[in-house]
């Protein structure tokens, strides 16, 4: 990226007020369709001035939000654990800035501390990881803000399920109102305007 580059895109992101988080999967091994969502949704966030911040990776779907985001000019944020570079993931050189971190639960709770909002995409064991805390912080009133399930070609219904069962067995304290659950990635983006405003 050029000097001249960088400044202009630096100007421009002083518009980037709020920050998105957003909790997806890191293996290259999905079908592409997942890939592609995760870009739209990155090209999206940006094309609304929105910052994104997510988990600092260069592979699966993170990888494909940061270069949606990047291609629209918009600002990326990544927070990525030492402990894990090389191993299993290998952090994006290409985003806007890099917070790194020593380990997965010092990031979980920098994404927490640092965001507007949480949107989670289709992903394994860390992003329902991420989820869980999200909404387990809420349930018990330490954060309140929005959280948007997008719920992809139905991809989360066994889960929406279990949490349902969860709350008609009344193991949860209350229902969590805050918790939006959609379809699609320009549903997600409205949510997401309708919470700003």
């Amino acid at each position: 990226m050029t000097k001249e580059l960088n400044q202009d895109l630096t100007q421009k992101h002083k518009k980037y007020s709020k920050i998105v988080c957003v909790f997806c999967g890191s293996n290259n091994n999905v079908d592409e369709k997942y890939l592609k969502l995760g870009y739209d949704l990155g090209v999206g966030l940006a094309k609304n001035h929105l910052s994104m911040l997510y988990g600092g990776s260069n592979s699966g779907i993170m990888n494909s939000l940061a270069q949606g985001t990047i291609d629209a000019n918009g600002k990326s944020i990544g927070v990525f654990p030492d402990k894990i570079f090389g191993r299993f993931e290998l952090a994006n050189p290409n985003i806007t800035e890099m917070i790194n971190v020593p380990d997965l639960f010092t990031r979980k709770m920098v994404m927490i501390e640092k965001s507007n909002a949480f949107v989670i995409l289709p992903g394994g064991y860390g992003t329902l990881d991420e989820m869980f805390e999200v909404m387990n912080l809420q349930s018990i009133d330490l954060i309140k803000k929005p959280i948007i399930v997008v719920n992809y070609q139905g991809f989360w219904n066994t889960l929406i399920r279990l949490l349902l069962h969860i709350e008609r067995e009344r193991f949860t304290h209350r229902r969590l109102t805050e918790v939006y659950i959609v379809s699609n990635i320009d549903e997600c983006l409205s949510k997401l305007n309708i919470s700003f405003q």
